[in-house]
């Protein structure tokens, strides 16, 4: 397990920065210019800049953590379901869940959207999502809709 969930930290943290303080700041560019601009001019009093950085990066070491969360969830749930039996769709539509994060797909996954993702029939769509329900890598959403919804069963 350790050497599974080693590989995938490497995997899915090179693809982003662990601790992303742009990422914050992009996220309100307002407060960071005001602040900044306010901080700059001469004999100014700096410490709402200070305060406001320092929230900043630990709101930045949070996202951080949960990112690792995830991904140490990631490979629990490959390292559970290592044995188990699945085909090629079924294991690209688990993998396009585990990228899409820890929101997942917005409104879960749909029978649709695995068709879309793996070019397939309503029918097999339908099979594969009932046997990956069954099997406990998914389950089903109570959404009310038309339509049935799905999201992952992440170990704890």
């Amino acid at each position: 397990m350790k050497r599974n969930a080693e590989m995938a930290l490497a995997q899915d943290l090179n693809r982003s920065p662990l601790l992303s303080l742009s990422t914050i700041i992009e996220k309100d560019k307002n407060a960071y210019y005001s602040g900044l601009n306010k901080a700059s001019q001469l004999n100014s009093d700096i410490t709402d800049w200070v305060k406001w950085f320092v929230d900043s990066v630990l709101l930045a070491q949070k996202e951080a953590a949960q990112k690792v969360d995830f991904v140490l969830k990631k490979a629990k749930f490959w390292e559970k379901y290592q044995h188990t039996e699945l085909n090629e769709r079924q294991k690209k539509v688990l993998n396009k869940l585990f990228t899409a994060g820890s929101d997942g797909f917005e409104g879960g996954l749909s029978a649709k959207k695995y068709i879309s993702i793996t070019s397939s029939s309503k029918a097999t769509a339908t099979r594969d999502l009932g046997d990956l329900v069954e099997k406990g890598c998914l389950y089903r959403l109570k959404s009310g809709g038309r339509s049935a919804r799905y999201g992952l069963v992440l170990p704890d």
